[in-house]
């Protein structure tokens, strides 16, 4: 997301995550660094590296622990699997459960990525994209769709 400060343009690092709401209120962990961040109404169905377009106002939230910038936007549509969208990087990243659980945050640590590679811990080895798993938590039942590097 580009914004304009004191005259300058500046690239501000901005993750879109899309909600279905069904009614009920969820502890939004960041996918980053998997502490809780928000307080979300609904369900994820999908999560994208980039401000997605919208006809509704983008707000910015920012995890407090790590300083990841989430933009929460409306879905009418159910999804069984989140599709997720994985930012290009050449530092290692990790990728957490959103709805958290467990006994520690790093029981809800899906994979660790960068530009060269996915490690699953499911798996415990890498993966190729696009992959679907399941959350690393026993008693979290999500699926994700890894589907690309962007």
């Amino acid at each position: 997301m580009k914004i304009i400060v004191h005259g300058e343009e500046r690239y501000l690092p901005v993750s879109t995550v899309t909600l279905y709401d069904d009614k009920a209120t969820y502890p939004f962990h960041c996918v980053a660094c998997g502490n809780t961040s928000n307080i979300i109404g609904g369900k994820v169905t999908k999560m994208t590296p980039i401000l997605e377009p919208s006809e509704q106002i983008p707000v910015i939230s920012t995890c407090k622990s790590c300083k990841a910038k989430y933009v929460f936007q409306d879905s009418y549509e159910p999804e069984v699997t989140i599709t997720v969208i994985l930012f290009r990087t050449p530092v290692i990243q990790s990728f957490y459960c959103y709805l958290g659980g467990g006994e520690t945050k790093y029981g809800n640590k899906i994979l660790e990525y960068n530009n060269e590679s996915v490690y699953s811990y499911s798996m415990s080895e890498p993966v190729p994209l696009p992959f679907t798993t399941s959350c690393t938590n026993p008693d979290c039942h999500l699926t994700y769709n890894f589907s690309q590097l962007n």
